[in-house]
């Protein structure tokens, strides 16, 4: 089971689009986590809503903002402009 809690601060307000279909808006934004340990470094993630999740983040979602998200976590693998793969969550 993938299943994540994650306190998280807004980096950019969220961005909504909708699916080719006009129906199902979509919002993405980017978010700060803190390490487990003051030494650790943060680490940033993109957050991604659906339906009325992505209108209440589009609506209520400021940068510097700390929120509680629940979800599911995803590792995609990208192409950098330089060529090199690597992996974002």
């Amino acid at each position: 089971m993938n299943h994540c809690l994650l306190e998280v601060e807004v980096l950019e307000a969220p961005k909504i689009r909708y699916t080719q279909d006009n129906q199902t808006p979509i919002a993405e934004m980017n978010v700060r986590l803190e390490g487990l340990r003051p030494e650790d470094p943060a680490g940033e993630l993109k957050v991604v809503g659906f339906g009325s999740l992505a209108q209440d983040l589009q609506n209520r979602g400021q940068v510097g903002q700390r929120l509680v998200v629940e979800g599911r976590l995803r590792m995609n693998t990208v192409a950098r402009q330089d060529g090199i793969k690597e992996k974002k969550v």
